[in-house]
């Protein structure tokens, strides 16, 4: 009996900890406020389902694993990515020169970070994006912490150049 209120325990820390950082993945990969909503419940209702298998290590990490996961199942089935329209946003702001220099600046992060090769770009958004360390980057992504941090010194170099290609 200990052992399952601990597990339900551990299972709602981890909620609390991580569902905001789990929906901001999310978010940044699919830019779909209402699909990255879904995906994080998913992504707790599926752990929930299957938290006797976890056998400890990163929680964090294997909560990303499961995100990451659903993520590329949901585009498997659609063959799309939705991209969310921030007109509105925009619109509604009393900054608006500001914000669309900053949505530019993001706009154009994310394109250069969309344009990496698949590893380097996985390892660019949880290293940098979800602040994820190099271990439990390796746990998301199933490579040691050596590896993680080869790839992100090639996507930095990557990015760089082709961040000061576009200025």
């Amino acid at each position: 009996m200990d052992s399952l209120i601990d597990r339900e325990s551990q299972f709602e820390e981890a909620y609390v900890a991580h569902a905001d950082a789990i929906k901001r993945y999310l978010l940044w990969r699919t830019s779909e406020p209402l699909l990255a909503e879904d995906l994080t419940s998913e992504t707790f209702a599926k752990a929930w389902r299957s938290k006797e298998k976890f056998n400890g290590g990163s929680y964090k990490a294997w909560l990303y694993r499961i995100a990451q996961n659903l993520l590329i199942d949901h585009w498997r089935k659609h063959k799309e990515v939705p991209m969310c329209d921030s007109v509105e946003h925009l619109v509604s702001s009393e900054n608006l020169l500001e914000d669309v220099t900053r949505n530019d600046d993001a706009k154009s992060l994310k394109l250069a970070v969309g344009r990496l090769p698949k590893k380097l770009r996985s390892v660019v958004e949880l290293r940098f994006i979800e602040g994820l360390s190099a271990k439990e980057t390796g746990e998301v992504l199933g490579l040691n912490e050596g590896n993680v941090r080869v790839l992100q010194h090639r996507a930095l170099k990557k990015l760089q150049i082709t961040l000061t290609e576009h200025e």
